[in-house]
């Protein structure tokens, strides 16, 4: 991996500005950044075979037939996953389909057992929008079992909270925390954006409570934020090669502040990064956590690994 690079990862850590990330990508590469994605050659697909995994299937099957990736699906119990190969060919995937069943009756082991086995780049993981207190309380969730021993990248895939799937997804919402990851996130999203799509990249100017918001709105470090932000995604959309509209807004709260955005603007699917050392040892709830329980759209949640693999 080069040096330019590993110093990119280690700003996820060390909060390194856009600013100074852009310039390096324009300098070294000039071109969307494939060297951060060499050998995304395989997917793990682990399915209940239930209704709910449907929207992660569909995202497998993009993400795999733009980047040329084989997928692996992983069942542990008795049903026959091999009924969604036909599905995934539709969506564009040519490489390899895997089935493998295990019987360890236990989904989270047979995750971490198959990926010591195999050579994976990608999770791509089904979760339930678990909307009842008392679930989130009694059901010891698969993800929170796995997320902060899986090696490498994963995207937790949740349906919309009426199970509605879209059919394509022509507006693609981004929550960018202006870190490395976006660059990440936009990768992603750029594998599911239809052919006329558009990418929307939200931020909420967050102004405290005790100023106007009127105020707020004419301050100077309010106009420079926007005027930051809108600069970062314009090379973003340089450095991709693709259209990324800026959606700005200042409010009071992030959460009502977002619900705005989504509202004037939504999108048929949002992306967004958390991070896993945050999810382990923090008790409060994640803005993530947050906005799943608040907004009907289908989600996909970014998990950065821990500790980066170079690939």
């Amino acid at each position: 991996m080069p040096e330019e690079i590993q110093e990119l990862i280690a700003s996820e850590i060390g909060e390194l500005q856009p600013e100074r990330v852009l310039p390096k990508f324009f300098e070294r590469y000039g071109a969307p950044p494939d060297t951060f994605f060499v050998n995304m050659e395989s997917i793990l697909l682990p399915l209940a075979c239930k209704p709910f995994e449907n929207l992660a299937i569909r995202i497998a099957g993009m993400i795999a037939g733009e980047y040329g990736a084989r997928i692996t699906l992983l069942h542990d119990g008795k049903k026959d996953p091999t009924r969604y190969v036909p599905i995934l060919r539709k969506l564009g995937v040519r490489k390899e389909v895997f089935v493998k069943v295990t019987s360890l009756k236990d989904p989270a082991k047979s995750i971490l057992t198959e990926i010591k086995k195999e050579d994976y780049q990608l999770l791509i993981l089904p979760s339930r929008r678990r909307l009842k207190l008392i679930d989130k309380v009694m059901f010891n969730s698969v993800s929170r079992k796995i997320l902060h021993q899986v090696p490498f990248h994963v995207l937790q895939v949740y349906p919309a909270r009426d199970g509605r799937i879209p059919t394509s997804f022509q507006r693609v919402g981004l929550l960018l925390p202006r870190t490395v990851r976006d660059l990440y996130l936009i990768y992603w999203a750029n594998a599911l954006l239809g052919k006329e799509g558009k990418l929307l990249a939200y931020h909420v100017a967050d102004i405290p409570g005790i100023i106007p918001l009127r105020r707020g709105l004419e301050s100077n470090i309010f106009q420079e934020e926007k005027r930051d932000f809108e600069l970062l995604v314009a090379g973003y959309s340089e450095l991709f090669t693709t259209h990324i509209k800026p959606v700005f807004l200042a409010s009071h709260s992030i959460l009502k502040g977002i619900k705005e955005l989504l509202k004037s603007h939504p999108p048929d699917i949002v992306l967004l990064g958390q991070s896993r050392k945050t999810r382990r040892f923090m008790i409060r709830r994640l803005l993530s956590e947050k906005l799943l329980d608040k907004f009907n759209q289908p989600m996909v949640v970014h998990h950065f690994p821990e500790k980066l693999i170079p690939y």
